[in-house]
């Protein structure tokens, strides 16, 4: 299995936040390899299982709830909790609730409540010491200010460029640079193998200009398509 597979790579997999190129190469690998396919069957059992404790402890939680106002206000306010437990569990286990707290946010707040940095996809291709290597050091310390200053000193023809300038306009976006982040990703979000990806943060960085009529087709375009942070971006669709 590579060296690449680690535990936050295969979640994120799972969570289909891989770029295309990397959930296609993941998934021929997964074709001839039998330690990945192990390594992937384990992730997804655990994931059931925590999936499944998560929804016994909303039912008992909501049924402590229901028996202790039950007892408190007696028989005659029992169809009204009923209704209420039901709509408590509903909320709890489909994530609901999430969604309809984020509908007073603005969408620079909203942007910032959904932005998180993407995965390191350069120092997990070679382990050589280098200007990447401690570019990235910085982006994964979350010292976004020394990065952004690291990612723009690697020459220009590096053969990683596309990558570099993505992971340079996030550091840029966490930096509230939105000016830079928005030069960087709106030339990689036309790319074959990372345009979903910069897609998402660019997206991000029109929701931090408040610039939502920007930010809505591209969201759109991930939720058909079924691509990165897909889910992510449907929620924000409808919280906006």
């Amino acid at each position: 299995m590579k060296e690449k597979y680690t535990f936050e790579y295969l979640e994120a997999y799972l969570d289909k936040e891989l770029s295309a190129a990397d959930q296609a190469e993941l998934e021929r690998d997964l074709q001839q390899d039998e330690s990945l396919q192990a390594e992937l069957s384990r992730h997804q059992q655990t994931r059931a299982l925590v999936q499944q404790m998560a929804v016994e402890e909303t039912r008992a939680t909501v049924g402590r709830v229901f028996q202790q106002q039950k007892a408190a206000k007696g028989r005659s306010s029992l169809r009204p909790l009923l209704r209420v437990a039901a709509i408590i569990a509903i909320v709890l286990t489909a994530g609901l609730g999430y969604w309809m707290s984020q509908g007073s946010l603005s969408p620079t707040e909203l942007a910032t409540n959904y932005l998180e940095p993407f995965p390191d996809r350069l120092t997990t291709m070679s382990g050589e010491v280098d200007e990447v290597a401690v570019a990235m050091e910085a982006y994964n310390g979350g010292d976004y200010a020394s990065a952004l200053t690291a990612f723009e000193n690697i020459p220009a023809d590096h053969p990683e460029r596309v990558l570099i300038d993505l992971y340079s306009g996030i550091a840029a976006l966490e930096q509230g640079n939105t000016t830079h982040a928005e030069n960087k990703l709106v030339t990689i979000a036309k790319h074959a193998d990372y345009g979903e990806v910069a897609s998402w943060y660019l997206a991000l960085t029109y929701l931090q200009q408040d610039q939502v009529e920007k930010a809505r087709p591209l969201l759109q375009e991930l939720d058909a398509a079924d691509a990165y942070r897909a889910s992510s971006a449907r929620e924000l669709l409808q919280a906006l």
